[in-house]
């Protein structure tokens, strides 16, 4: 995924993506219960901290782990799995107008080669 940030730095507007960084073991995590759509055991949501610390979750019932194994991944920007309003600016789903301006924008090369591999 980094690959695909680096290449969007070069563009005027970022598409914003779902997190998804592995934590690593140790790193401090949570869980915002109230910011779930999906809420039970079976379907658990995490914030690293970075993206919890950017909006305020004040009044939610929310969890502090300070125990990563290295197996969770941050859902900041997952709209099937948290509430889009608590995502932090770095991540979510891009505008369709963002979205068409960032294909405008990529070179004629890149388009040529991606319709050939995939149509």
């Amino acid at each position: 995924m980094n690959y695909l940030r680096e290449f969007f730095q070069e563009f005027p507007t970022k598409p914003k993506f779902t997190h998804g960084r592995v934590l690593q073991p140790g790193e401090p995590y949570f869980r915002c219960i109230d910011c779930e759509i999906i809420r039970g055991e079976s379907q658990k949501t995490y914030y690293c901290r970075f993206c919890f610390e950017q909006k305020s979750h004040k009044g939610h019932r929310f969890l502090l782990f300070n125990d990563s194994t290295g197996v969770e991944t941050c859902d900041c920007g997952d709209e099937w799995l948290l509430n889009k309003d608590f995502f932090c600016d770095e991540h979510g789903t891009c505008t369709d107008i963002e979205y068409r301006e960032v294909l405008d924008n990529f070179p004629e090369q890149f388009k040529d080669n991606f319709r050939l591999t995939f149509s």
